[in-house]
């Protein structure tokens, strides 16, 4: 592949047959879509151990950082 910066290359990450194409993709993006209200309602309850927010839309938001009062 690259014979002027390796001298061998080992493939690690062959994902098979396991279905992850793009259409794979996109029904593991509907998934996490489906089950975020969940965890927003589970990361709100311990918005003190892991200070994602105190809302799930402030969870959803994302741009929580620990130790920061911001947006919480």
């Amino acid at each position: 592949m690259f014979p002027e910066h390796a001298d061998r290359i080992m493939p690690d990450s062959d994902i098979g047959d396991t279905h992850l194409d793009r259409h794979g993709l996109r029904r593991y993006a509907l998934g996490m879509e489906q089950t975020l209200p969940d965890f927003a309602q589970w990361a709100t309850r311990r918005h003190d151990s892991y200070g994602l927010g105190r809302t799930p839309a402030r969870v959803r938001a994302g741009r929580n950082i620990r130790g920061s009062s911001r947006g919480c």
